[in-house]
């Protein structure tokens, strides 16, 4: 995804300007945000690395965390993307799709409009054939968000997150594979032809 912008009717979903800096840091250090995602407190100096770690990402597989715009308001409601799994011995190098956005924006269905873009460009364009989300278990806004996009989980995929405290663990690892993508959304692409 570098140097590309991409849309859906209501986002837009970019890379990160050093004028963005602000307001990712706003984004780390909102406790509602931040609840299922470990530290919610960071410095500025925290911010910029997690700002230059997404940049580097980006600029390195041609994907990674972006800046997330509402096109009404151009205002930056969160961080979106996709980027490889480390950490975590089980997922290293799998393809996780993800999202933190501002709890101001929560309740307007961007979660699953920026997902269905994320999907697109996972399977359509970098051609991946499978993207998995990890969940908190006790995240329940974001499970259900999940469950409504049609990511699938089996008690057998939980697991205990190695860098979340003891009160987030458990965690489930949700697929969506590019079969079952193409298969959902068949008609929608044999339309655009």
């Amino acid at each position: 995804m570098v140097d590309k912008t991409y849309e859906t009717d209501r986002l837009i979903i970019r890379d990160w300007k050093n004028d963005d800096l602000e307001d990712l840091h706003a984004l780390g250090n909102c406790s509602e945000v931040m609840k299922y995602l470990g530290k919610s407190k960071h410095t500025i100096e925290e911010t910029m690395r997690v700002m230059n770690d997404y940049q580097d990402h980006v600029a390195l597989h041609r994907f990674g965390p972006m800046a997330c715009i509402e096109k009404k308001s151009n205002v930056l409601i969160g961080a979106v993307g996709l980027r490889y799994l480390k950490g975590i011995p089980h997922l290293i190098n799998k393809l996780e799709i993800g999202w933190r956005i501002s709890a101001n924006y929560w309740g307007k269905g961007y979660a699953g409009e920026i997902s269905q873009k994320l999907f697109e460009i996972s399977f359509l364009e970098l051609n991946f054939n499978e993207v998995v989300a990890i969940v908190s278990e006790h995240n329940n806004k974001s499970i259900k968000a999940l469950d409504k996009l049609g990511m699938m989980t089996t008690p057998t995929n939980n697991f205990i997150h190695p860098e979340r405290s003891f009160e987030l663990n458990p965690y489930r690892i949700y697929t969506l594979t590019k079969d079952e993508y193409v298969a959902r959304n068949f008609c929608k692409m044999a339309c655009q032809f």
